[in-house]
């Protein structure tokens, strides 16, 4: 099981000691805040750099050389036995953050891991005859949303789950979401949004651009805490209290901490379920895997460490 032990929110980059890691795992570098972060630990501790990456063609976590079958992540990290692991999470997406935190769970070797998140000090915006949209322009592609392997359910028109959706800035993926359901797999939707957001007044750009997706009928919106995935954990704990039988799907548009949230609680939920020797199936994520702009971002904002501990 999975447990946040501390969060820092950090002075500047150089606080992170990226030389006191055995491994720092990454994204691509895309703006400034991967730039930086990744720059540093090339110049302080580059033979401890491995790139990650999902194939989600192949259903293989790629770290460094080596192509890795998502039921053989145990044994990767039990024979690399990483004492002390860093997860830079400001250049991946949640398929890679739950999946590197899979293996290492399910490996036992219980190292020391940090993940750190820099946020943008601003995004770049679209603009349209020289008027300021509210749109964001993050991504150049989205894709068609897929089941995370190992995190997948079963739906149907008789047996429908609950999206819990974590929204962003980018309200296409969220109906894109909702016009390839077509209301087949969704009986209501939770969507929560993260406040406070970086700069005063986002989350009111962030809720606009999705009330004509989010019916009174169908949909709860939720505040969660936007920087602290200790607190948004006991939120979805809630969820699923009180007996709740329904099926959880999981689709994360919003922050990076809510992917670190989200993530922890599948990994501990499923851990729960195989311990209990209960159906692990009622809860699963999927993902649309949408093609980072580059240079999406403005400087670097705050700076956060969330210090995990497996038990």
């Amino acid at each position: 099981m999975i447990s946040i032990k501390y969060i820092d929110e950090l002075d500047s980059i150089g606080d992170i000691e990226v030389n006191s890691y055995d491994v720092i795992y990454h994204g691509t570098q895309i703006d400034k805040r991967t730039e930086s972060i990744i720059g540093i630990a090339n110049q302080k501790n580059s033979q401890s750099l491995q790139k990650v990456h999902y194939d989600n063609e192949n259903f293989k976590l790629h770290i460094g050389n080596y192509k890795i079958s998502l039921h053989e992540l145990d044994k990767y990290f039990v024979e690399s036995n990483h004492l002390k692991i860093l997860i830079e999470s400001t250049s991946l997406d949640l398929p890679e953050i739950i999946y590197l935190l899979t293996g290492i769970t399910r490996s036992k070797t219980k190292p020391i891991i940090d993940i750190v998140y820099l946020e943008p000090d601003d995004y770049h915006r679209e603009y349209n005859n020289g008027v300021r949209e509210q749109e964001f322009h993050l991504s150049d592609k989205i894709n068609k949303f897929q089941s995370l392997p190992l995190y997948s359910i079963n739906t149907s028109q008789s047996d429908k789950a609950m999206l819990v959706v974590t929204l962003g800035f980018e309200s296409s993926r969220f109906g894109q979401l909702l016009s390839e359901d077509d209301g087949s797999s969704f009986r209501q939707i939770e969507a929560f949004i993260g406040v406070p957001a970086y700069k005063p007044g986002w989350e009111n750009r962030c809720l606009y651009k999705h009330m004509e997706y989010l019916h009174p009928d169908s949909a709860t919106l939720r505040m969660f805490p936007a920087s602290n995935p200790f607190a948004f954990i006991q939120q979805l704990d809630e969820l699923i209290i009180d007996g709740n039988k329904l099926k959880l799907l999981f689709v994360s548009m919003g922050t990076k901490p809510a992917a670190i949230a989200i993530s922890i609680f599948l990994i501990n939920k499923k851990l729960q379920c195989i311990n209990e020797q209960q159906h692990s199936d009622q809860l699963g994520a999927l993902y649309d895997f949408p093609i980072k702009s580059k240079d999406r971002s403005v400087g670097i904002g705050k700076i956060y460490r969330y210090t995990l501990s497996i038990k």
